[in-house]
C-alpha cells in the first residue's frame, strides 16, 4: 500500500488541480473502494427503486447486502493478513512468479467454504429460489473481490482497482434501478450484483495479465499462513469487532426487527452506522497519501542505518525523527478528519433530514461519527505495529477491540435509544488507548526488539 501511495503523493505535486484532485480520487477508492461504490449506489437506489422503502421486498434487499459484507469480511479476514505479509516477502525477494499461484490457491478455498457457508444461511431464510441464487451470487463475488485486492495493491495497480470500482458502481446502480422495476426483488438484487461480479472480473483480468496463469504451487504459503497464525487471529477479530456492534442490535429483541429466517436488520442503527462510516473516507485516503508513505520514509531511514551497521546514537537518531514524523501526520489526519467529524455531529439532523432518515437516527449517526473517527485512529496503529512487526501487540488490539466493542455495545443497551452507538463510540475510545501505549512501548523497545530476535549464528 505504501508503493500506492508513493505514486499517488507524486501526483500532489503537480501543477493545477488535475493531480491533486486525481490523486486525492485514487486514494478515497483504494482506501474505501467498496464502501463508497456500494454507500452511493444504495442511496441512488433509495430514491429511484421501483421498491417501496419502506416495504418488506427492500428491507430484505438491504438486509443481504449488510450480511454479505459482514460474513465476507469476517471469513476473509482469517487469510488477509497472512497473505499481505506472504506477498511482502515473495515481493522483496523478487519472486513475482508466486502471485499466480498464491491467488489460485487462496481464491479456491476461500470461495468453496464461502460458498457453502452462503448458501446455506440463505436456505434458511425461505427466500424465493431466485433471490438465494443471487445473493449467493454476490456474496462470493465480494468474497473474490477482497482476495484480488490484495494482489493488485502490491503490484500498485492503483487504476484497475478504480476503472473496476467505477464500472461496477456504474452497472451496480443502472442493473439494480432496471431490474426492479421489471423483475421486483430478484431483478434489483441481480442488477445489483451484476455489478460486483463485473469489478471482481475486471480484477481477476488484471491480475492474470500481470502475473499470468498458476502453473505450479506457490511454494511455502502454507507453511508462511501457519507461521503467522497471528495475523489470521488479526484479521479475523479486527473485522469481527467492525460488526459485533451490528449483529448485536440485529438480534437485540427491541432494536432488531426479522426480516427471514435468521436474516434480520435493525433499520435505525444499520442505516446511521452505515453513513457513520463514510465520513472517515478522507481519513482513510490522508493515511494512503501522507501518513503512510511519510512513515515508511523514516521507516526505510532506520533499517537502513542497522544495515550499515550504524552505532547506537545514529539508531536512536532515526528512531526519534521516525516518532516525530509520526506524531506530526497523525496530528496531520486529526486536522483532516476532525473538522469532518465535527460538521457531521453539529449538522446531523440536518444530514439526516435531507436522506429521508427517520429523526431517531441522529443519536446514533452522531456516537457513529465519534467512533468511526476514533477507529480510523487505531486502525493506523495496527497497521504501524505490523510494521514494526509487533504481531502478538497488534492480535492483542485487535481481540481488544472485539471484546470491548461486545461490552460497551451490551451496556448501552441498558440505556435505550438516546444511547445507541455508544458502545461503539467507547470501544473505539478504550481500543485507541491501549493501541497508543502499545505502540509506545514498540518504539521504546524497538532495537531490542529486533536485536533479540535475530539468530546466534
Amino acid at each position: 500500500m505504501a508503493g500506492i501511495g508513493f505514486t499517488l503523493r507524486r501526483m500532489l505535486q503537480e501543477e493545477g488541480y488535475s493531480g491533486p484532485v486525481r490523486a486525492l480520487t485514487y486514494a478515497a477508492i483504494i482506501a474505501a473502494g467498496p464502501w463508497i461504490t456500494s454507500s452511493g449506489a444504495l442511496a441512488i437506489l433509495s430514491n429511484f427503486s421501483a421498491l417501496p422503502q419502506d416495504g418488506h421486498d427492500f428491507k430484505v434487499f438491504l438486509s443481504i447486502i449488510s450480511y454479505v459484507y459482514a460474513f465476507s469480511l469476517v471469513g476473509v479476514g482469517v487469510m488477509q493478513m497472512g497473505a499481505s505479509r506472504y506477498l511482502a516477502d515473495r515481493l522483496y525477494a523478487g519472486e513475482w512468479q508466486y502471485f499466480a499461484p498464491a491467488f489460485a490457491q487462496l481464491l479456491a478455498p476461500l470461495m468453496l467454504v464461502q460458498g457453502l457457508v452462503g448458501l446455506g444461511f440463505m436456505l434458511l431464510t425461505h427466500l424465493p429460489t431466485p433471490v438465494v441464487v443471487v445473493a449467493v451470487m454476490l456474496y462470493l463475488a465480494v468474497n473474490g473481490t477482497w482476495v484480488a485486492m490484495i494482489f493488485l495493491t502490491a503490484a500498485k495497480d492503483f487504476r484497475t482497482i478504480v476503472i473496476a470500482f467505477v464500472l461496477g458502481f456504474v452497472l451496480s446502480v443502472c442493473g439494480g434501478i432496471y431490474g426492479g422495476a421489471h423483475w421486483g426483488l430478484p431483478g434489483q438484487l441481480g442488477g445489483f450484483t451484476a455489478g460486483y461480479v463485473l469489478t471482481f472480473f475486471v480484477l481477476v483480468a488484471r491480475i492474470k495479465w500481470e502475473f499470468g496463469l498458476p502453473i505450479r504451487l506457490a511454494d511455502g504459503l502454507g507453511a508462511e499462513l501457519r507461521r503467522f497464525w497471528p495475523l489470521a487471529v488479526t484479521g479475523w477479530s479486527y473485522n469481527m469487532a467492525i460488526w459485533i456492534d451490528k449483529i448485536m442490535f440485529w438480534y437485540h429483541p427491541e432494536a432488531g426487527e426479522q426480516v427471514a429466517g435468521p436474516l434480520h436488520v435493525a433499520p435505525i442503527y444499520d442505516n446511521a452506522m452505515f453513513l457513520a462510516y463514510v465520513t472517515i473516507v478522507p481519513a482513510l485516503g490522508m493515511f494512503l497519501l501522507r501518513v503512510e508513505t511519510d512513515f515508511y520514509d523514516a521507516y526505510r531511514a532506520y533499517f537502513s542505518a542497522i544495515s550499515a551497521h550504524d552505532g547506537l546514537v545514529q539508531l536512536r537518531a532515526a528512531k526519534r525523527e521516525m516518532a516525530i514524523t509520526l506524531v506530526r501526520n497523525l496530528a496531520l489526519l486529526l486536522k483532516v478528519q476532525g473538522p469532518v467529524t465535527l460538521g457531521a455531529v453539529v449538522f446531523a439532523p440536518e444530514l439526516i433530514g435531507r436522506l429521508h432518515l427517520t429523526w431517531l437516527a441522529v443519536f446514533v449517526f452522531r456516537f457513529g461519527a465519534i467512533g468511526s473517527c476514533l477507529h480510523v485512529a487505531h486502525l493506523m496503529i495496527l497497521i504501524l505495529l505490523l510494521y514494526l512487526d509487533f504481531r502478538l501487540e497488534a492480535m492483542f488490539l485487535g481481540l481488544v477491540f472485539l471484546t470491548s466493542n461486545w461490552f460497551f455495545t451490551l451496556l448501552s443497551f441498558q440505556g435505550g435509544l438516546p444511547f445507541y452507538g455508544l458502545g461503539y463510540a467507547f470501544a473505539s475510545a478504550f481500543t485507541l488507548g491501549v493501541g497508543l501505549i502499545l505502540l509506545w512501548r514498540a518504539l521504546r523497545d524497538l532495537e531490542y526488539h529486533i536485536f533479540m530476535r535475530q539468530p546466534l549464528t
